[in-house]
């Protein structure tokens, strides 16, 4: 039971960790149709959703690499 409770607590360090290197960002654009938006990522998730506001809105998590 010793070794689970010590193996919990480190993958409690290992999460708050990684909390740590990662930073968050939020970017807004107007935009009038019709537009184009130009993405340029390297190693990067990105997911786009649909919305009706005339704009384009971008939440960038960034982290550090070790």
């Amino acid at each position: 039971m010793r070794h689970l409770s010590s193996l919990w607590q480190t993958l409690q360090w290992l999460g708050s960790a990684r909390d740590l290197t990662l930073e968050s960002r939020n970017y807004q654009w107007e935009a009038a149709p019709p537009m184009t938006f130009f993405l340029q990522a390297e190693q990067a998730a990105i997911t786009l959703a649909r919305h009706d506001k005339p704009q384009i809105l971008a939440k960038v998590e960034l982290q550090a690499g070790f």
